[in-house]
Formats: structure tokens, C-alpha cells, sequence
């Protein structure tokens, strides 16, 4: 059985020293997103995330935003796949390659040769995590309809778990997404990364926009 190891949400912890506001602002509340928290106190921190030029006395970690030489670094303007990277590559193992984004969407099912409606509630391009009203098994087939972007996308999967949730009759259902174009994989990452910037710009609240400069659009 694969295993994965997740910091406890007091080691998920990233300092900043960010001296452009608009891209502290955004960049502190895409970590936000994504379940980290933003100290102050570095000590308490497992990752440092300094601006082009900072010189950090720190015995932690460190990331370089921009070009720099003897240490990691992300390139400006900013991928959200790149910085997703990084941190699952230091606070996850083994390390989640593609970016997910919690939701609370709408979707269609259709299996054992019969129509649901489900609640979406994570989505990756690899796959997802629905509410769905009936027990399944593992491996068993299924056909998704996704709408995204004034489109419905039909997409075969099959069950990876199954557990009950709560006492309501409902079921929490991972799913792996089987057979996908490469250019429908190309719209499911582009709508996540267009999810996550949108929570991220509502949690950031005046000034967040501002930091859009420093991200390349999904």
C-alpha cells in the first residue's frame, strides 16, 4: 500500500520577507489556500521565502524569489506549478505533482448504469474527491460531467476509495480520471489554477490585485 507523510499543520508553516506588498499579500494567501500558514517568527517556520536580493540570516530552508545564485529560487513572474513544487517537495512525501484546489461543485455520475448528482469537492487534473449519495468499490468504473467554463466535459474514472461520511447516508469517493486528452488535462489545470487565484484574491482582500504583476496567468 502506498503511504504518504503530511507535516502536522504546526511544522506547515512558511515565513515571508516579501518587500513588494501586492505580492506578499497574494502569495501569503495562496498559502493560505493550500493549508500553510504564514509566521513571523521564523524560528517557528519550515520554509523561508525571501525577494530577490534579501539576505536572510536564517538556518532554515530558503527559496529566492527572482534570480539567485548558491540557493533555490523561483522565477519571477511566478507559476503556481513551480511554487506548488516546492513546498510539496519540503512538507509532503512522497511530493503531490499536480495542483489541487478545494471546491464545491456540481457534478454528474454516472455509474452501475445509473445517473447522480455529486458535490465535487477537489480537483486535480489526475482526479478528484466527490460527496456521492451511494457506496461503491474500488476500482469500479464511472463517467464524470464536469462543467467548467460554460462547458460540460465527460470523463471516464475509476474509484480509488470509498468511505462512509458522517450519518447522513453519503459516501466521500476519491476518483482517478482514465483516458483524458492532453488537451482537456491542459483546461482542467488551467480552471484550477484560475480557482486558486481566485480564493487566494478574495482571502487577500485590498492589495491582493496588486500582486497579480508578480504571477503568470493560468
Amino acid at each position: 500500500m502506498l503511504t504518504e507523510l503530511v507535516f502536522e499543520p504546526d511544522l506547515r508553516r512558511v515565513e515571508l520577507q516579501i518587500e513588494t506588498r501586492g505580492l506578499a499579500k497574494l502569495l501569503a494567501a495562496v498559502l493560505a489556500v493550500w493549508g500553510y500558514e504564514v509566521v513571523i517568527d521564523g524560528s517557528a517556520a519550515g520554509l523561508l521565502l525571501v525577494e530577490q536580493g534579501g539576505s536572510p540570516e536564517k538556518s532554515l530552508a530558503v527559496i529566492n524569489m527572482g534570480k539567485a545564485s548558491g540557493c533555490a529560487h523561483l522565477a519571477l513572474p511566478l507559476t503556481l506549478e513551480a511554487l506548488w513544487l516546492e513546498l510539496e517537495q519540503r512538507f509532503h512525501h512522497p511530493a503531490r505533482k499536480h495542483i489541487r484546489v478545494a471546491l464545491n461543485l456540481g457534478v454528474g455520475v454516472v455509474g452501475r448504469h445509473r445517473y447522480d448528482d455529486a458535490k465535487l469537492q477537489s480537483l486535480s487534473d489526475m482526479g478528484g474527491r466527490l460527496v456521492y449519495p451511494r457506496e461503491l468499490v474500488r476500482d469500479e468504473g464511472l463517467r464524470l460531467r464536469i462543467p467548467i467554463d460554460n462547458q460540460v466535459f465527460e470523463l471516464n474514472a475509476k474509484v480509488i476509495y470509498c468511505f462512509p461520511r458522517g450519518g447522513g447516508g453519503e459516501f466521500e469517493l476519491g476518483v482517478l480520471f482514465e483516458g483524458v486528452a492532453s488537451e482537456v488535462r491542459r483546461v482542467l489545470r488551467r480552471y484550477i489554477g484560475q480557482q486558486v487565484l481566485a480564493a487566494a484574491l478574495a482571502r487577500a482582500g485590498e492589495g491582493g490585485e496588486d500582486g497579480l504583476a508578480m504571477f503568470r496567468q493560468p
